[in-house]
């Protein structure tokens, strides 16, 4: 088990997220650099769609087994390194897992938790009228301790899993955009743990964030939030893919989640 001082937790929660970084830290230029990103290892991935996001954008995509990708981005300029997992299901390759990620230049290492990280400021960038405005905007918040935070509450897990995909995606970037965030905002609200017979009986389940699997395993309980409408989970019976997603439904007294096959 991760020990996590009670010092540092009270730091992380009594304090904001946004910070200036020092100017020194980041000197934009018009150069471009060669950045090499690192991978998560999973095992069942055959192809990785690299996706970087910024004042340029660009996608590549890899075979599953490379460790790292190495892109030509421009030179200290803040971007979103999003790595999506595509698998094989049937006959089909197919993206089904929210993406590994991490921020440039700030990052190196790609990881689940950065996927959310990556995913927020990639939304950031494509609604921005102005990308150039937006990449001084956000070299001056605090994407690692914003991974740090959600690395934190994760390794927290108690009674239920924290998966940061459960938390408002409008909301977290609505305080990043407003200069008003703090870490309560990442603390996750509505939710239940519920057994597997609960949410979907006679199936084996799957989360779409890939560290709450080794969770399932070691506790058969999957962590659903009562007021999202995403979807969470999804199974595979062969022949289609099929999601489960909010909201509950209810067959008798028990309350399990609704399915739509998924088009491969």
């Amino acid at each position: 088990m991760i020990y996590i001082s009670p010092l540092c937790i009270l730091l992380c929660v009594v304090s904001s997220i946004r910070c200036t970084l020092p100017p020194q830290s980041l000197s934009a230029t018009n150069e471009k650099e060669s950045y090499t990103c690192i991978l998560p290892d999973f095992a069942d991935c055959v192809q990785w769609y690299i996706e970087w996001t910024g004042i340029e954008s660009g996608s590549c995509t890899i075979d599953g087994k490379q460790h790292s990708v190495t892109l030509s981005i421009p030179k200290n300029h803040v971007m979103a390194i999003q790595a999506y997992p595509i698998t094989q299901h049937g006959n089909c390759l197919t993206s089904v897992y929210y993406p590994a990620g991490c921020v440039y230049p700030f990052e190196t290492v790609a990881t689940w938790q950065g996927g959310y990280t990556a995913t927020m400021l990639s939304s950031i960038y494509k609604a921005s009228t102005s990308r150039d405005e937006t990449a001084s905007f956000c070299n001056s918040f605090n994407w690692r301790r914003f991974t740090q935070t959600l690395i934190e509450k994760e390794q927290k897990s108690t009674q239920t899993f924290y998966n940061p995909w459960l938390l408002d995606k409008q909301t977290i970037i609505n305080a990043i955009t407003s200069h008003t965030f703090t870490v309560y905002k990442l603390s996750l609200k509505n939710i239940e743990s519920l057994t597997l017979s609960e949410v979907a009986p006679g199936h084996t389940l799957r989360s779409r964030y890939i560290p709450e699997q080794d969770w399932i395993t070691q506790t058969d309980t999957y962590t659903i939030c009562t007021t999202a409408s995403h979807s969470i989970y999804y199974i595979y019976d062969t022949t289609q893919l099929i999601e489960l997603y909010n909201p509950f439904i209810l067959h008798g007294s028990k309350r399990t989640l609704a399915i739509r096959p998924l088009p491969l």
